[in-house]
């Protein structure tokens, strides 16, 4: 927890100061390998081997280490040596649309600086989780997962922030795929046992979540005898499904695929590889490769038979998350309202921070437990209890009508918790949490993680050159104008500039990160204007003002020199 109340390093101003960087918080030692003070059972013990490791930079050890390379997907993943498939088989489901891997890194161009910064979702809020680049080697390669066959190295760090976030990495052997899921996409998921399912539930289940574009994990049970040669206590991802059909066209056998993050082929069944039920006819159905990639197929039939569990990741894409984060509880039910202006498709949730991010033995054994219920003024809709073994509980909604609502939520702490909590909603229009003092701790932080990924890459904004200062201006992203991005500064470094610079609309919020500030007056028409004096002292490194709006049917600028003099 330690790192997320810190907060992440000041990458903005390290990336593009041509400086290395070399992480104080997560160094290149034994401690991010493994805590001697809290080990783990010894069959998940890194001890052993951590003295022959050797950290490197990827400029180090190879002439080619993008971040990205032009194709990114799942088979760009290959597990190392600590057992985090529960991490990997998420991360599979997530490459799959490469947008959404992306989408993780604030920036996404490999940085000399080698300091990576990564969106997370802690205890249910966005949270920046930076790293270096440094990576633990053993006889030559990575350690823990290896670079994509095409060079690129996003995998690695992805699971090094994860490492981090964590304590180190022993910390992150062996989970459920959906906490993973939740910390990578804010998403609920949900469990079904294959012992409940027929072939035909399971199969309808899976086919109803990738057709709206869900993400599903499966995973083999620890307890029971390999099943044609699936390892055990192992999650794999469901890459789609698909009809083979005989010449007339009907169904004869209903196929998952499933990819294993190692990366090599361990099924020996039937339809795996080289099983003779494929012909020529079958094979041109769908993607065929006898290969040893990870990559196989599995009869719906059998698929129940092998696995012992699916998980459904309700991700959407293009929806949000709201939350209200709570630091510092004292156990007591609290309530918080939202409204939708529409009816919709919905998700409550309530999240403590994940058990594995307390080292182990912290708790000695205890867990924390909630309560979380949504009402309609005083009718109890709904209502969950949980425990923190996943982090999380949540409620659904599958069309929730327009108006207000309350969620209400209850901790049970245990004597050994950091008392942090946050609820949250996830919904296709982002709605707004308050709690009973008119309070909300959304909106800001949305803007503050947009504003650092527009500065990221300013190219999309267009350019405005007076000579003496510059103007960049444009909505952030969006085909709805619902976020705009200004940033005003000065052209060379020989003048200090005061100037206001202002903005008019509705229903809108603003964040700096400049000194000074913000004067909010509201209008005789229902606009706001917001009014900040915007102070450019090259001197003192401060070359700019960098102001993102949430903005309400359009928006008004205006910016006027009020002084200048030399720098």
């Amino acid at each position: 927890m330690d790192i997320i109340k810190k907060g992440p390093a000041d990458y903005e101003k390290i990336l593009g100061s041509g400086v290395q960087f070399t992480d104080p918080d997560f160094k290149a030692n034994q401690d991010s390998i493994y805590w001697s003070d809290y080990p783990r059972p010894s069959s998940a013990s890194l001890a052993p081997k951590t003295p022959y490791l050797q950290w490197y930079r990827p400029n180090q050890k190879y002439v080619s280490y993008p971040l990205f390379n032009q194709w990114v997907g799942e088979y760009d993943i290959t597990q190392g040596s600590v057992g985090d498939c529960f991490w990997l088989s998420p991360a599979q489901s997530m490459a799959q649309d490469p947008t959404r891997i992306k989408g993780l890194f604030i920036n996404q161009d490999y940085p000399k600086e080698g300091l990576l910064a990564l969106k997370f979702f802690v205890k249910g809020k966005p949270e920046i989780i930076t790293i270096d680049d440094l990576l633990p080697f053993y006889n030559g390669s990575p350690f823990f997962t290896k670079r994509a066959d095409d060079g690129d190295f996003w995998m690695p760090f992805i699971e090094k922030a994860f490492a981090k976030l964590n304590g180190n990495y022993e910390a992150i052997g062996g989970g459920w795929q959906s906490e993973s899921f939740r910390i990578l996409n804010g998403a609920p998921s949900k469990f079904f046992m294959n012992a409940n399912v027929d072939r035909y539930s399971a199969w309808s289940i899976i086919s109803d979540a990738l057709s709206k574009g869900n993400l599903v994990g499966v995973d083999t049970s620890s307890n029971y005898n390999s099943y044609y040669g699936l390892a055990t206590g192992h999650a794999h991802t469901v890459i789609g499904q698909y009809l083979l059909k005989d010449i007339f066209g009907n169904v004869q056998y209903k196929l998952y695929r499933i990819r294993n993050p190692w990366g090599s082929d361990s099924y020996t069944g039937p339809w795996s590889d080289s099983d003779s039920r494929w012909t020529t006819y079958y094979k041109s159905q769908l993607p065929y490769a006898n290969d040893n990639d990870g990559y196989f197929y599995i009869s719906d039939d059998d698929f129940v038979k092998a696995f012992f569990y699916f998980t459904v990741n309700y991700f959407k894409k293009g929806w949000k998350t709201s939350f209200y984060e709570r630091l510092d509880d004292d156990g007591s039910q609290q309530s918080y309202t939202f409204t939708t202006t529409v009816a919709q498709e919905i998700y409550i949730g309530a999240d403590f921070y994940d058990a594995r991010m307390y080292a182990t033995g912290c708790r000695n054994g205890q867990t924390t437990n909630g309560l979380l219920q949504l009402l309609k003024g005083t009718t109890v809709l709904d209502q969950v209890t949980f425990s923190d073994q996943l982090g999380y509980g949540f409620l659904y909604q599958p069309s929730l009508a327009a108006g207000n609502y309350t969620i209400r939520f209850k901790p049970t702490w245990s004597a050994y918790d950091e008392k942090d909590y946050t609820v949250s909603v996830y919904s296709a229009n982002q709605v707004m949490i308050f709690d009973a003092q008119g309070k909300t701790s959304n909106t800001t932080y949305n803007l503050m993680t947009t504003l650092s990924q527009v500065m990221s890459n300013l190219t999309p904004y267009p350019y405005e050159n007076g000579g003496w200062y510059f103007v960049r201006k444009g909505y952030v992203g969006s085909t709805n104008n619902d976020t705009y991005f200004f940033q005003f500064g000065g052209q060379t470094n020989l003048y200090n500039l005061n100037a206001t610079v202002s903005f008019t609309s509705y229903s809108s919020t603003i964040y700096t990160p400049n000194s000074g500030t913000v004067q909010k007056v509201k209008n005789s028409d229902g606009t706001i204007t917001y009014t900040h004096l915007c102070q450019v002292l090259p001197k003192q490194a401060i070359n700019d003002c960098e102001y993102i709006l949430d903005v309400n049917n359009g928006v008004k600028w205006a910016w006027n020199l009020v002084s200048w003099n030399y720098a």
